[in-house]
């Protein structure tokens, strides 16, 4: 069960994923998070939050597979 909470986490925000994307080293962020964290610096200068790899900003995709496990309302 932590592992499935880790990979609906935004390592950011310490919440659930909203509106998940993946960037290239694979860690996956709240798409605002993430954008929010970039902002202000050089295109030179993304890096991943988590593991400091480089990134593109036009290489981060969305993630439908962490947006997936998401808990539905209700229950």
């Amino acid at each position: 069960m932590d592992q499935l909470q880790e990979d609906v986490t935004c390592s950011i925000c310490l919440d659930v994923l909203d509106d998940p994307v993946s960037i290239e080293c694979s860690h996956n962020f709240c798409q605002g998070c993430l954008v929010a964290h970039w902002h202000g610096v050089s295109a030179q200068g993304y890096q991943c939050p988590e593991c400091r790899t480089p990134c593109s900003r036009d290489k981060m995709t969305p993630d439908m597979g962490a947006g997936s496990h998401r808990p539905q309302g209700g229950d």
